[in-house]
């Protein structure tokens, strides 16, 4: 498919990128009051990483803006990664592409040009959540024992 439009449809875009990218990837519309929008959307792998699609947003008229979107911790928030050192805030990898692109053509840029650092992202997110994970379970192990020790019924999970 190759669009000269830079009006085309992210909606029927997505789901031909998907099945063009190597590997098992889906597409999903992003949604509004349970109606698909047209100019926004989620490319999203088996294993769970995601890559988020928007359409002629914020003055990129005729642009795909393609950015990995980090996994979300049990507090349904995105993990936020910090440089070492004081190196500051490690950002989303993204890129542009020109919607005038074929959808194989723009497979090819995302799997030669942010996949492998989406993978270095969604990998470090996904150890800080652990890690996070483990910190609580330990705390509330703690609060359990001394719950116990204090005659009290225990802490709520």
């Amino acid at each position: 498919m190759t669009s000269t439009d830079s009006t085309v449809s992210l909606l029927s875009l997505l789901p031909l990128i998907a099945s063009a990218l190597p590997g098992e990837w889906t597409s999903k519309p992003q949604t509004y009051d349970d109606k698909p929008v047209d100019d926004r959307g989620e490319l999203i792998r088996a294993d769970g990483l995601t890559i988020y699609a928007t359409a002629n947003a914020y003055g990129n008229r005729g642009k795909l803006a393609l950015r990995h979107s980090r996994p979300e911790g049990k507090d349904r928030r995105y993990v936020e990664l910090w440089a070492e050192n004081g190196g500051g805030r490690i950002p989303s990898p993204s890129i542009n592409c020109t919607l005038t692109k074929s959808a194989e053509q723009i497979a090819a840029d995302i799997a030669r040009r942010l996949i492998t650092d989406c993978e270095q992202i969604d990998a470090l997110a996904r150890q800080k959540i652990a890690e996070r994970e483990s910190a609580d379970n330990s705390r509330l192990g703690t609060l359990e024992a001394i719950s116990k020790a204090a005659g009290l019924a225990g802490v709520p999970r």
